[in-house]
Parts: structure tokens; C-alpha cells; sequence
């Protein structure tokens, strides 16, 4: 069971770096480039 969530743990910290500047860019291409908010981070 811990193990399973230090997996997860380590890949989160994997994607997210790479996930959410994704969703920013999407979200700023989408609504015109004036709209990232918290995906901008």
C-alpha cells in the first residue's frame, strides 16, 4: 500500500511539470492568449 503511493507520489512529480504548462498553453491558445490563470504556474 505505501509503495503504491510513493509510486504515485513520483509520478506526479514526473508529469506535473510537464502536464501543466501543456494545459496552459492549450487554455491561452483557446481563449485568446490572455487566459492561463492557475495553469500558468
Amino acid at each position: 500500500m505505501a509503495v503504491a503511493v510513493i509510486r504515485v507520489n513520483w509520478y506526479l512529480k514526473l508529469i506535473i511539470p510537464i502536464y501543466y504548462p501543456t494545459i496552459g498553453l492549450l487554455h491561452s491558445t483557446l481563449d485568446g492568449g490572455d487566459s492561463q490563470g492557475i495553469f500558468a504556474g
